[in-house]
């Protein structure tokens, strides 16, 4: 909207949805993160990790080709996982406390 953001406010976590709507956004130009309750998931490309809750490891699943998230695939794919999983602690950083 181009309104500044108000002095301390915390940070903004979306994207500009314009481009998708318009029909030229083709991929994700960041991975989308989610948080509730304790638990996580970051999406990025085919890959999801998941976190059932804060006292549990992350799950690796390859939502294109295992769309129930049935397999995790984090022993096969583990650098994907671990990219992911950093990426998820820079998002979690950027959140105001609780």
């Amino acid at each position: 909207t181009g309104v500044p953001l108000p002095k301390g406010a915390p940070p903004l976590d979306g994207v500009d949805l314009m481009p998708l709507l318009s029909g030229t956004m083709t991929t994700r130009p960041r991975p989308i993160p989610f948080a509730f309750g304790g638990r996580a998931a970051l999406i990025e490309d085919r890959w999801k990790i998941v976190r059932p809750a804060k006292t549990k490891p992350f799950a690796l699943y390859d939502i294109s080709a295992d769309p129930s998230e049935s397999t995790d695939r984090s022993e096969t794919h583990q650098l994907v996982k671990t990219r992911m999983v950093a990426a998820w602690r820079q998002f979690e950083a950027s959140l105001p406390s609780r």
